[in-house]
């Protein structure tokens, strides 16, 4: 952000300057000027966000994949069907979080940091244990296994973050201390001995360090292979501490102890290490062995033509939000939903005489329903208890309740659920239960399925068939005849 030191507008000297947003400014005319290829990238990323405040996480990652077209690149990829199977593994993840926990994009992102910092501690699935392969696993997936040499790839990786939220107990002083990311005033204020509390979460990490580090190493059965950068300037962590420690080498002497050429074998306190140096003088480029594309043809096309010129991703609109009515309404709906199926159920079940309530908590039980479902089913129960259309029902024989039929619609066959269907002295009569209030909308649609309904069981009985809508809100019910 560009200000006077007044804080009235951009500086006032005759320079052009680059704002934090991709806009040129220049004092000697007052001009504003757009960078295009910014404001692309920061309107898709605006898309993007929007996105976010209406979509799952899953379905978040979905429109990411469609809008930048990742799949095919790792479908033409040399190496490609790694990479998808790391995104349908993040995928997954989504999947199983909207389904258990629900969230916005950073807590999904909070979730996969702490997985990151707290692995699982279980064995891998090593489908080719048969088979002499190099496993790449973490240490904590190693654990309980064994194999002929190992490799540390990386010595001076930090083990923990100084941002990771770290929650422990303290018996002397009794507290409990939050360090890391959120402090507690114990981590700050209580002591155990000369030390804060605070301090006792780096050495727990130390410990947690070492512990790793003698996983690590007994996995191997002959050899073990530690790789270490002798021109790094890394401080002496995490396992790379580890091993000056175990062999009584200063980390500052370690470039020394490396021949020129080939291996050398020196004495240790832990005994003898080879020293090998691996790498290249730099006169030339090691030459790419791997491909990078499955077509060698394009891959070569593709490096001797011309630098393909930036194209931002912008993803397809997402529907807009819903009112502060649709959601109201959205909600009622659900509920309805939820109190309908009930009393479908228990109306396809009482016979209209005995008592109700026995029945009515047996099945809300049985459909897991909750109590203000509960609570509504049962006003639409008291409502209908001295219905005299629940008297006709109970008077006439019912021979079919939530009875399959199945009848030819736009030329295909369906199959549909009448709710009963009773046989009276004159003609057979399809009842179908409904919840809430009858509207004229609602009733149109509805006499339509019902009249299918009827000529369905007219074909197969040979009988007149009638039909009847029966409308149960919470406080009246009403019948609609066709």
């Amino acid at each position: 952000i560009l200000s006077r030191e007044d804080g009235e507008g951009p500086p006032a000297d005759s320079a052009t300057l680059v704002h934090p947003q991709g806009i040129l400014h220049s004092a000697q005319d007052d001009r504003w000027a757009t960078d295009d290829t910014w404001a692309t990238f920061t309107r898709s990323i605006e898309t993007f966000r929007e996105a976010s405040r209406h979509l799952t996480i899953s379905a978040l990652i979905d429109l990411v994949v469609q809008a930048t077209g990742i799949e095919r690149v790792y479908d033409a990829a040399a190496d490609g069907l790694r990479h998808l199977r790391h995104l349908e593994h993040v995928r997954a993840i989504a999947f199983d979080y909207d389904q258990r926990h629900g969230g916005s994009v950073r807590q999904f992102v909070d979730e996969i940091a702490r997985r990151r910092e707290e692995p699982e501690e279980m064995e891998p699935s090593l489908v080719d244990e048969s088979q002499n392969a190099v496993r790449i696993l973490s240490v904590h997936a190693a654990k309980g296994l064994e194999f002929d040499t190992v490799i540390l790839p990386d010595l001076a990786f930090p083990t923990s973050t100084s941002d990771a939220l770290q929650l422990f107990t303290v018996e002397q002083p009794k507290s409990i201390v939050l360090a890391g990311r959120a402090e507690s005033i114990s981590a700050n204020f209580r002591f155990a001995g000369d030390e804060k509390l605070k301090k006792l979460s780096g050495k727990r990490d130390e410990a947690e360090t070492r512990r790793l580090f003698y996983v690590a190493v007994t996995r191997a059965k002959t050899d073990v292979v530690f790789v270490c950068n002798v021109h790094d300037e890394t401080k002496n962590i995490g396992f790379l501490k580890c091993l000056t420690e175990a062999t009584g080498i200063d980390r500052k002497e370690l470039p020394s102890l490396w021949p020129a050429t080939g291996r050398e074998v020196r004495p240790t306190e832990i005994g003898p290490i080879a020293f090998e140096l691996a790498g290249t003088d730099g006169a030339q480029p090691i030459a790419r062995a791997r491909k990078r594309l499955h077509d060698g043809d394009l891959e070569s096309q593709l490096a001797a033509s011309d630098i393909v010129s930036i194209d931002i991703p912008s993803p397809a609109a997402v529907a807009e939000a819903f009112s502060v009515a649709e959601i109201a309404a959205l909600r009622a709906g659900s509920r309805n939903r939820a109190a309908g199926t009930l009393l479908h159920r228990v109306l396809e079940l009482w016979d209209g005489r005995a008592d109700v309530e026995p029945l009515l908590r047996q099945l809300a039980v049985e459909a897991g329903a909750d109590t203000e479902s509960i609570a509504r089913v049962r006003k639409r129960l008291a409502v209908i208890s001295r219905s005299s259309f629940l008297q006709r029902i109970a008077a006439a024989e019912t021979i079919g309740r939530e009875m399959p039929v199945r009848f030819l619609e736009n030329g295909t066959v369906v199959e549909r659920r009448i709710d009963r269907l009773l046989r009276e002295a004159e003609a057979d009569l399809v009842i179908d239960y409904k919840s809430g209030s009858a509207h004229p909308d609602r009733i149109t649609r509805d006499r339509d399925q019902v009249a299918r309904y009827c000529a369905a069981v007219a074909g197969i009985t040979g009988r007149p068939c009638a039909g009847a809508l029966w409308y149960v809100d919470l406080d009246g019910e009403s019948v609609v005849y066709l």
